[in-house]
């Protein structure tokens, strides 16, 4: 005969979750490596026709692997020539090509370039008036420089908000500016 087990109370109390209960809860943030796209003009970024976000790793992902990893997402992301892609891959350089900071955050490229550094307090936001349209919110740690009068390590900028807004639909289902390929 088969007993039945009795039900622990915190599973008797489980209720069904709606979308708009899970969008009015405050989200889970984390910490991680993010990467995105930088440059100077910001208009640049807009040639790119992406988003400015490129990834999102682990926090415990180390600065060897993102050695490795910034050059490919570099070449597969960036609109380089077959020429350019080599170059890249085989010749540039690494204090030229890909270069780290004071404070531990990783460049590669040129203008644009990609930017790796750690980030806290990261969640996406989902917005009712569309399905594709999210923003990402995170908070970018202080930066520390030496202060060239003392020698002396100094906060060069405090914590900051920043947020990245994307329609992810239009920029998918955009025409591309590439010509097409021969067959």
């Amino acid at each position: 005969m088969l007993q039945r087990c009795p039900v622990p109370p915190a599973v008797a109390e489980l209720r069904l979750i709606s979308l708009f209960d899970m969008r009015t809860q405050k989200p889970k943030t984390r910490n991680a490596w993010l990467i995105t796209w930088e440059a100077v003009p910001s208009y640049r970024l807009e040639d790119l026709g992406r988003p400015r976000v490129v990834a999102i790793l682990k926090p415990q992902i180390s600065d060897s692997t993102l050695k490795k990893v910034l050059p490919i997402l570099f070449t597969s992301e960036s609109r380089l020539t077959f020429t350019e892609k080599i170059e890249v891959g085989f010749f540039a350089h690494q204090p030229l090509w890909l270069h780290k900071d004071f404070n531990g955050r990783l460049s590669c490229g040129t203008n644009p370039h990609l930017w790796a550094r750690r980030v806290k307090d990261l969640y996406v936001q989902s917005h009712e008036d569309a399905w594709d349209h999210q923003t990402l919110h995170w908070t970018e740690l202080a930066r520390y420089d030496v202060d060239p009068g003392t020698r002396r390590i100094v906060e060069a900028s405090p914590e900051y908000q920043c947020s990245e807004n994307v329609r992810f639909e239009k920029l998918w289902d955009e025409p591309s500016r590439l010509p097409d390929a021969e067959v």
